[in-house]
C-alpha cells in the first residue's frame, strides 16, 4: 500500500491494543493519521457499539482494518466508501504498519459484501471489500 495523501485508518480494538476479532464488540477504536507511509499520529477513543460507525464518519476515516465485521456495519461504513480491510490479527500498531508496507497477511478468500452475516476471518482480503 502506498500512502501519497494524508489518510485516516481506524481500528477496532480491545483494551490491550489488539484488533478486536469482532469490530461490532469494539471497546476503543485506534484511529492513525497516515502521510506517505508514515503513521503520524494515533489516537485511542472508547466507544460503545452502537457508536462505532457515527464516530468512524465523524472522524472522517478513509479505511477500517478489522477481523470480522457484521453486516450492518460493512453495508453502513461502505455506503459512505469506507475502505474495508478483514481479517486482520495482532496488535494494532503492527496491523496498520504491516498494512502501510503492503505486508498484511490475511486470508485471500474475497467477500462481495452479499453475506447475510457480514464478513468473518474466512472471507476477507487485504483489499477493499
Amino acid at each position: 500500500t502506498k500512502v501519497e495523501k494524508n489518510m485516516r485508518v481506524a481500528c477496532p480494538v480491545d483494551s490491550m491494543d489488539q484488533i478486536k476479532k469482532n469490530a461490532e464488540e469494539a471497546e476503543f477504536i485506534t484511529l492513525f493519521e497516515i502521510e506517505e507511509d508514515e503513521i503520524l499520529s494515533e489516537e485511542k477513543i472508547q466507544v460503545s457499539s452502537s457508536a462505532i460507525v457515527s464516530l468512524i464518519l465523524a472522524k472522517n476515516v478513509d479505511t477500517f482494518i478489522c477481523s470480522n465485521i457484521d453486516n450492518p456495519m460493512m453495508v453502513s461504513l461502505l455506503k459512505n466508501n469506507i475502505e474495508i480491510i478483514g481479517g486482520a490479527q495482532g496488535k494494532v500498531k503492527t496491523v496498520v504498519n504491516s498494512w502501510i508496507n503492503g505486508t498484511l497477511e490475511c486470508n485471500d478468500i474475497v467477500c462481495s459484501g452479499q453475506e447475510s452475516g457480514g464478513c468473518s476471518g474466512d472471507c476477507s482480503h487485504c483489499k477493499s471489500i
